[in-house]
């Protein structure tokens, strides 16, 4: 039987499984048409290869080189040029194409093997338990203290994460969220990754990276904006972690989110809601002419009520003052 191998997708989408030789041949070709000094778009890569492989390949030569390219771009091998026009590629730096070789093939016995022990950890009593928070996709009920200590194990490793990730399963990408390394963030990758958030534990989880990363900033302001519930929270939880941790920030950033939360809080979804609250409490603790601004607000927007479901576990931890109320008050 051919050795099959697992793609990976450089938005942490699922990938494909195709057959190794075929990988390595349209591998090869790509590497061979995209060098030094050269940007190419996507028609002229497939054709390239294509008069390569050209009577010596069976399958859809197209088809493969896209699975193939967008695994190389994930690995770093190859690079997307954006700017006027279509698209580009270039080669990546010499390190990423020197690991190459020892990685193709690993994330998918990285992943399978993580998977396994995620199934080994996990428990029914977990898995209830994050039901009650709203989890719905396949949940194997991994606990928070054991994905603490794989992540310790595993460090950082921004490959297996887009693999995990891809897997679609609960556990999974909670520790992809954990084991990503946040500098190799791209606009694209969280971009897919907010749109497969369901729940407001992974949501916090995914939050928490993106906080660390240098595209904090930009996602920030664009998903307070959106209509999604959990797009919606993953942004106010940025604006709070931010707040919180970040004093490189003017104050005058957060200033404007104190109007919006006043504005709005009201008529936000009830995660939406709790996150907005968690970014008010947060701002009031960067100072006292926050804190001022904030009380000020709090005082006019009122009681609101928290809807936590069945049960009242919080997962970001930021500490409201005391004339922050809800309804646990």
């Amino acid at each position: 039987m051919n050795e099959k191998i697992l793609t990976l997708h450089p938005a942490g989408k699922s990938g494909v499984r195709i057959d190794r030789a075929k990988y390595d041949a349209v591998r090869t070709a790509l590497e061979a048409i995209v060098t030094a000094g050269v940007e190419l778009p996507q028609v002229e890569l497939a054709r390239g290869v294509e008069k390569v492989l050209h009577g010596r390949f069976e399958g859809s030569i197209p088809w493969y080189t896209e699975a193939v390219k967008l695994d190389l771009e994930a690995r770093g091998v190859l690079v997307r040029v954006t700017g006027p026009g279509k698209p580009r590629w270039k080669p990546g730096t010499k390190a990423a194409r020197a690991r190459r070789t020892a990685s193709v093939g690993a994330p998918d016995a990285k992943v399978g093997g993580i998977l396994d022990e995620l199934r080994r950890l996990g428990t029914e009593e977990n898995r209830a338990a994050y039901r009650r928070q709203g989890v719905g996709r396949e949940i194997l009920g991994v606990s928070s203290a054991e994905l603490g200590r794989l992540r310790k194990r595993i460090k950082r490793d921004h490959s297996l994460a887009l693999g995990l990730w891809g897997t679609g399963v609960h556990d999974a990408r909670v520790l992809a969220t954990m084991i990503a390394s946040p500098a190799e963030l791209e606009v694209r990758t969280v971009d897919a990754w907010v749109r497969d958030l369901d729940n407001s534990v992974l949501a916090d989880a995914f939050g928490k990276l993106v906080a660390a990363s240098p595209i904090a900033r930009t996602r920030m302001e664009r998903w307070v904006a959106t209509k999604g519930e959990w797009a919606g929270r993953t942004g106010w939880t940025l604006v709070g972690l931010l707040a919180r941790n970040d004093p490189e920030l003017p104050d005058g950033v957060f200033e404007p989110y104190l109007a919006r939360i006043e504005r709005d809080v009201r008529f936000a979804r009830s995660r939406v809601r709790e996150a907005m609250l968690r970014a008010l409490a947060a701002i009031a603790l960067r100072g006292p002419a926050l804190e001022a601004s904030a009380a000020a607000a709090a005082k006019r927007i009122g009681k609101i009520e928290v809807d936590d479901g069945e049960t009242g576990d919080r997962t970001t931890g930021i500490p409201a003052p005391p004339w922050l109320c809800t309804e646990s008050c």
